[in-house]
């Protein structure tokens, strides 16, 4: 088998380092981990550097201290119970997608932002980044426009880029089924599951990565009537990085090869997303499955749980039947109930020593975890090691502060609350794949795994 675990320098580091999810530093004690308080206040650390290979670009938390959101006074920061409540729209978004392939997963739950220059002119726009999409839309200025979602940042003025251009009728991204021709242009309606709707013209334009890396004609949706949740947060878009030709993956494959990787971050650091090029990380890695019920979703072949090295008795064949995919907008990961049940009574038990807190004292929104510990006035807390087992005999081990969620309360950042209808029944969620570097090599079909990519 092949393990990917934590090593001796990356345990000194963390313990030396503020990974500010919940104002306690990290540090490791053989099988099992010692949470000790700190006082550090927030600060945003600067960004991790990358290999010189491949685009960089920043990827921050939307509510924390990097987000120039925050840094511009537009958006308040979502607490931790809002997250959780935003989690179920997305979670319900995905399960009604299945089987539709006019309906695209809105990231109520995406905490990921990264900033592009769109047009000629550039104009900075502030994008959602989403691996459960595909389609990368911005507002769009227009005469036509009646309904716009709330965003303090002014929206793109197609009229002031000299490279602008609508889509044309026989384009062949004008195919789909969310798509008609209102002649000549291409016009599309994207619906998501919790009912907002995205209506606007497919459009091209000059985007901007980086000062070096510029691609032109790059395909988007200039949207001009928009309606549902997204008017409760304030970037300017989203950016789609699924299994799709609309995809920004595809749209750069010659350049890029189908490769990116990314590192989400926790609140006070400034994580990546790469396209191209190579990692100087040691990775390990596990075959992308793609589901007929969703081309563009990135399945993942999850085959067993271990706490502490010990791999839980729970049968093959349950995982087999669950259809797991990797999500980068869901927050904590869900587990079937079958799965979950005996994944959690051994967390309790190795946890037994602490204070349990019946999560619905803890806030609203809490509903769906279901074990909570205090953390009290205890100078150190102890966590067991907890590892995910892949296809192709990959262990990955979870990054501690990914293993709870929220400060003072310790909720274990799982949940086996029961899915509405089928499709997905697991789904590996952002909270635990913080620090990691996560690779998607389309061309060869793989997922891979680092460690210590932003810490």
């Amino acid at each position: 088998m092949t393990t990917l675990i934590l090593s001796p320098l990356f345990k000194l580091l963390v313990s030396l380092h503020l990974l500010c999810y919940s104002g306690y530093s990290f540090a490791y004690e053989g099988e099992e981990t010692t949470v000790q308080d700190s006082s550090m206040q927030p600060s945003c650390i600067p960004p991790y550097k990358g290999s010189e290979e491949g685009t960089y670009l920043k990827l921050v938390d939307k509510h924390g201290p990097c987000s120039p959101l925050i840094q511009k006074g537009r958006v308040n920061a979502l607490s931790d119970f809002e997250s959780l409540k935003h989690d179920e729209a997305r979670i319900e978004a995905i399960q009604s997608r299945i089987g539709k392939p006019g309906l695209v997963t809105l990231p109520t739950a995406n905490r990921f932002i990264i900033t592009v220059g769109l047009g000629t002119p550039k104009k900075e726009v502030s994008l959602s980044f989403d691996t459960g999409s595909y389609l990368a839309w911005t507002q769009c200025k227009s005469r036509s426009g009646r309904y716009y979602f709330r965003q303090k940042h002014p929206i793109f003025d197609p009229s002031k880029s000299r490279t602008f251009s609508h889509l044309k009728c026989s384009s062949p991204y004008c195919s789909g089924s969310e798509s008609t021709c209102i002649y000549p242009r291409c016009k599309y309606l994207s619906g998501y599951g919790d009912g907002t709707r995205v209506e606007g013209y497919y459009s091209q334009d000059r985007l901007a990565l980086t000062s070096s890396d510029v691609i032109d004609n790059f395909v988007f949706g200039c949207s001009e009537n928009n309606t549902g949740l997204f008017n409760e947060f304030e970037e300017d878009g989203i950016i789609g990085l699924g299994q799709h030709p609309l995809s920004i993956v595809y749209q750069t494959a010659k350049k890029h090869h189908k490769i990116f990787s990314y590192c989400l971050p926790s609140k006070t650091v400034v994580g990546f997303l790469r396209f191209g090029g190579t990692t100087k990380q040691s990775l390990v890695y596990t075959p992308i499955i793609t589901y007929k019920s969703d081309t563009s979703a990135y399945g993942i072949g999850i085959t067993g749980i271990a706490l502490n090295g010990k791999r839980l008795p729970i049968p093959s064949s349950l995982f087999a039947k669950a259809g797991a995919i990797i999500d980068s907008g869901t927050t904590t990961s869900r587990l079937p109930p079958e799965i979950y049940k005996p994944f959690r009574d051994q967390y309790r038990k190795a946890m037994s020593k602490y204070k349990f807190v019946d999560p619905k004292y803890v806030g609203s929104g809490y509903d769906i975890l279901d074990t909570c510990h205090s953390l009290g006035h205890q100078k150190s807390f102890k966590f067991p090691r907890i590892s995910f087992l892949f296809s192709g005999g990959v262990s990955v081990d979870i990054p501690v502060p990914s293993i709870t969620y929220n400060s003072t309360i310790a909720c274990f950042a799982f949940s086996g609350k029961p899915f509405n209808g089928g499709g997905f029944n697991f789904i590996w969620g952002q909270y635990q794949q913080r620090t990691l570097e996560v690779e998607y090599d389309l061309g060869k079909g793989r997922l891979g795994f680092g460690y210590g990519a932003c810490k």
